[in-house]
């Protein structure tokens, strides 16, 4: 005969798929009739930008864009730059046979590899190398055993965890407007030459279904002073804070935050100084889970009858915990004759991987600079990074965020040298051993037990154990204890 076991049912969404997938595309591009010719190319900037997402018959796939800005020279102007813009499509998929209609899908997003190449004098080849960090979440009910209906002589073994199973995922678009000064020793720009945006998550909170976050936008900036001959860079931080409506309360979340659009203007005010009007069009995905306390019937026996238990191991997330650490990526690009000056520098990292217990990303690294005939030069290199700093346990997740960047003249070439935070996501688990089902022989016979048995005593002895073997329960042994010695009584349950 089953016994009916009470139980309780919650919905969430369990993560069906986390895994990094990666593209690469090349596409040419010819320079418009109002631009000149090309000479050399002394800067290659970009940035992914998110289109969209779908799922089709079990790929995930992740529509992705790389803006892609070249500076160079022009023939017969030795002393002008111009810029070519454009974008590169490059969509990212992934094989994952449970993502249907429904499925929630997030995505972080980062440029890897960026080449431009001449071809000619009026053609560049672009090739650029995208990584996606895709998760999958499909809705499900669950249900676990928390009792047993009553007039059952059963014994039963609860056990219970905090878990942060995840039960929201949602998505928002928004737009910044930042009004950015310009560096004060310059009294007067002409145009933006390329512009670089990364976004970083600063705090998250909640009041009761609505999810706050604050975040940075970091732009690294290359503009043309009126009059001169050579560009200037400089960076800026935009702050900004926005509100994410939860279908229901939540106390712990994932914000990933991704660039649908950037757009930088050289403005001006009534006093004639420059500035910059920097617009960011942003998607933020939230992965938000609520903290509860999970009970199940995890064994159970009877001293009536013989039992069959089925049990089934069930893990539930916890609220993922984040971690920052800190390094220093060094290089040196090396030249063959020495730099005069840094114009300025740029780099990006690919999707950081876990390699022998150590995050581990290759560094595509682009300088400007100035040689010794006073002509502008690009310089650049990839390397391998790894952070040289101990992962917590449980990482399921990173994302690399750069800060300061120093680049200089050095014996050999260009040196190097990135501020590096490694933002870690942890993910511990659960672990219940949960019963699915109950069923009691009745046609099977009662073994024979004497009254008490005698067992020599052990240290850290389970007492569920113990009376699950010898027909007793928990509760009689205790009864039965005496002080010292170095037996246990154990009373047969009649």
């Amino acid at each position: 005969m089953e016994i009916i076991l009470d139980k309780n049912e919650f919905t969430w969404r369990r993560e069906i798929f986390s895994a990094a997938a990666s593209r690469e595309e090349m596409t040419d591009y010819v320079v418009p009739d109002a631009l000149p010719d090309i000479a050399r190319i002394v800067n290659v900037c970009g940035g992914a930008r998110i289109r969209g997402k779908r799922v089709e018959n079990g790929t995930v796939t992740v529509e992705t864009a790389v803006a892609v800005t070249a500076v160079y020279v022009a023939e017969g102007e030795q002393q002008a730059l111009r810029c070519l813009e454009t974008e590169v499509e490059v969509p990212v998929s992934a094989s994952v046979p449970d993502a249907n209609e429904t499925t929630d899908v997030v995505a972080s997003l980062s440029v890897d590899e960026l080449e431009v190449r001449m071809l000619n004098p009026r053609k560049i080849l672009v090739r650029a190398c995208v990584s996606a960090a895709i998760r999958c979440f499909n809705e499900e009910k669950m249900s676990i055993a928390s009792g047993i209906s009553s007039g059952c002589d059963l014994q039963v073994l609860t056990r219970s965890c905090t878990a942060a199973p995840v039960s929201d995922v949602r998505e928002k678009t928004f737009t910044i407007s930042d009004e950015i000064a310009m560096p004060p020793s310059v009294q007067g720009y002409s145009h933006i030459m390329c512009a670089h945006t990364s976004l970083k998550v600063t705090d998250v909170k909640f009041v009761g279904n609505k999810l706050i976050f604050k975040g940075a936008a970091v732009s690294d900036i290359l503009a043309q002073p009126a009059g001169a001959a050579l560009p200037v860079s400089f960076g800026a931080t935009s702050e900004f804070s926005q509100i994410l409506e939860l279908g229901a309360p939540c106390d712990c979340a994932e914000v990933l935050l991704c660039l649908t659009g950037a757009y930088f203007n050289i403005t001006e005010s009534d006093g004639g100084k420059s500035g910059v009007s920097a617009e960011l069009h942003i998607l933020a995905q939230a992965v938000a889970g609520l903290s509860r306390e999970i009970s199940c019937i995890s064994d159970a026996y009877s001293n009536r009858v013989p039992c069959t238990v089925l049990t089934e191991s069930m893990e539930l997330p916890q609220c993922p915990v984040t971690s920052t650490l800190r390094d220093t990526f060094r290089t040196l690009i090396e030249l063959p004759e020495a730099a005069a000056e840094v114009i300025c520098a740029g780099t990006s990292f690919s999707a950081p991987e876990i390699r022998g217990g150590q995050l581990t990303s290759r560094a595509s690294v682009r300088c400007m600079y100035i040689d010794g005939a006073r002509q502008v030069q690009l310089a650049q290199t990839v390397d391998d990074f790894t952070i040289d700093a101990p992962l917590p346990e449980n990482v399921c997740g990173a994302v690399i965020n750069t800060g300061e960047i120093y680049a200089a003249p050095s014996v050999g070439g260009i040196e190097v040298r990135v501020t590096v935070d490694a933002d870690v996501r942890s993910c511990p688990m659960c672990r219940l051993e949960c019963v699915t089902a109950i069923e009691e022989d009745a046609g099977a016979a009662r073994p024979e037990r004497p009254s008490v048995y005698i067992i020599p005593r052990r240290d850290g002895a389970d007492l569920w154990e113990i009376a699950k073997k010898y027909g007793s329960t928990e509760e009689l042994i205790r009864s039965a204890a005496c002080d010292g010695g170095n037996i246990m009584l154990i009373p047969v349950q009649h």
